[in-house]
């Protein structure tokens, strides 16, 4: 079972923090005046606005702001001021306070190893707006909404339409994700969110981007550090020719071959697994009766020994 954090009244406080990459202030103002405006009292932690190269501050700082606000009573819910990238720095030492002191955790984007470190230690959090959205998006937008809804209390109901490559049907399972990149970073770590039973969900704005910029660090590295046009160029002809041409139709050949290989595995099991079955049932049964002759043996012996006890007696 997950806990949950408890929701938010009139007068709470919310904490924001920036546990990954440096924030414009003037986000930080405009969330501000938002939250303010649900009667909702706000701190800016520390170091929340300061820089450390491409990070709002070191890792200390940004541990330490992080900490102060699970610590602090007076806040309910802590909102980071955006992703990026640096929250992953913070998993391991965070890890006992996150369990210790359990409060709304909201953010999306490099925020989901915060999320992912929640699941671990069986505390629900926010994939929600930061900062920016809260300023720039409308009092009316859908998201800020759902967001208000949910630290109050009301919970809302999501209705999206199908994706054409959708397969339609019925699930249930506890509700993980997050950015796409950042989840699979974690893979085989203690902060895995890949579980049975649980209902996955990835966003990712610039993942296309992302593998072009990994693709061409790669062959920079292995082509001496020159850099020429073609590189770029083949790159972005490469992606628009495979989300334009080919994207769809290598979407369905992976779910059909995955389908395949299902199968497959599912029948290798049965054939490797069954004599192993097989061997454990009739070790359980022979265990059994071994164990019913030990016990009728023994109670035989028991009972001998009180015949000739009573003899001497007797005698």
């Amino acid at each position: 079972m997950m806990y949950r954090p408890q929701f938010l009244c009139p007068g709470d406080s919310v904490s924001i923090v920036s546990p990954a990459s440096i924030i414009n202030p003037d986000y930080v103002k405009g969330a501000t005046g938002v939250l303010e405006s649900w009667s909702l009292g706000v701190t800016v932690s520390s170091h929340c606005l300061d820089h450390s190269g491409l990070y709002s501050g070191t890792i200390d700082e940004r541990m330490n702001d992080f900490r102060h606000a699970l610590y602090d009573p007076a806040v309910k819910a802590v909102l980071c001021s955006r992703g990026g990238y640096g929250a992953v720095h913070l998993l391991d030492g965070l890890t006992d306070d996150i369990a210790r002191n359990p409060k709304w955790i909201i953010g999306f984007s490099d925020i989901s190893a915060l999320h992912a470190l929640c699941v671990s230690r069986g505390v629900m959090s926010l994939h929600a707006p930061m900062c920016k959205h809260l300023t720039t998006e409308p009092a009316d937008n859908r998201c800020t909404h759902y967001l208000r809804q949910i630290l109050f209390g009301e919970i809302p109901e999501y209705k999206e339409n199908p994706h054409p490559l959708n397969r339609c049907g019925e699930g249930r399972g506890m509700l993980v994700g997050g950015n796409m990149a950042v989840l699979c970073g974690l893979i085989s770590t203690p902060y895995d969110i890949f579980l049975p039973g649980t209902v996955l969900f990835i966003e990712d704005i610039g993942f296309g981007i992302f593998t072009a910029v990994m693709a061409f660090i790669f062959l920079c590295t292995y082509n001496d550090g020159e850099l020429r046009g073609f590189f770029f160029l083949g790159i972005v002809i490469g992606m628009i020719l495979y989300y334009q041409l080919c994207s769809k139709f290598l979407l369905r050949a992976v779910i059909h071959i995955t389908e395949k290989l299902k199968k497959i595995i599912r029948q290798f099991e049965k054939v490797c697994l069954r004599p192993g079955i097989h061997i454990k049932r009739n070790l359980k049964w022979q265990l059994k009766k071994e164990k019913k002759q030990v016990t009728m043996a023994l109670k035989k012996q028991i009972k001998r020994g009180g015949k000739s006890d009573n003899t001497k007696e007797t005698k």
